[in-house]
């Protein structure tokens, strides 16, 4: 008698995501398990790699902890692992309408990860002016700050001249 084995076409694998928190750390996002050919060299694809969430975060291709292949087990152990960062976006100030001589420059413009709380900026002062106050349509801004979107964000402002001040 003889006999041989077949190696089943079936044996499952998983593939984990794990995203970069805004408090530091990566925490298990997804997980999907597969299948494959048992004793078979498995490895994630393309797909797997994309930006996840509309950009928010993309494949760290460095990040020491990535599995990125390994051959399918028979009882199903093997577990793939991409990492992906929070992306960082900019968050920028900008004057509109007429600005008068003497108006303080903009903030500068500061790059933000998606998830971050981000103060806005105190409104500038000028004599014989008054500032509109910074808007925005890309975030909802409330009590001062927002939660940085995953895109930038410009806020604007303006000045309106005062027809009550005194010159000496």
């Amino acid at each position: 008698l003889t006999g041989s084995w077949i190696a089943n076409e079936d044996t499952k694998y998983t593939v984990e995501y794990y995203h970069e928190q805004i408090e530091g750390g990566y925490d298990l996002n997804a997980s999907d398990v597969r299948q494959g050919t048992t004793a078979t060299e498995a490895s994630v694809t393309a797909e797997d790699k994309a930006d996840r969430e509309n950009g928010k975060y993309t494949f760290d291709a460095e990040h020491e902890s990535n599995v990125l292949s390994g051959t399918i087990a028979a009882d199903g152990s093997l577990v793939l692992k991409l990492y992906f960062n929070l992306n960082e976006f900019e968050v920028s100030y900008e004057y509109t309408g007429e600005v008068p001589e003497g108006a303080p420059k903009v903030p500068a413009a500061e790059q933000v990860k998606a998830d971050a709380t981000v103060t806005v900026a105190e409104e500038p002062i000028l004599k014989g002016y008054t500032f509109s106050g910074w808007t925005t349509t890309d975030a909802t801004v409330e009590d001062g700050s927002f939660t940085m979107p995953a895109k930038d964000v410009k806020l604007t402002g303006s000045w309106i001249a005062n027809d009550d001040t005194q010159y000496t």
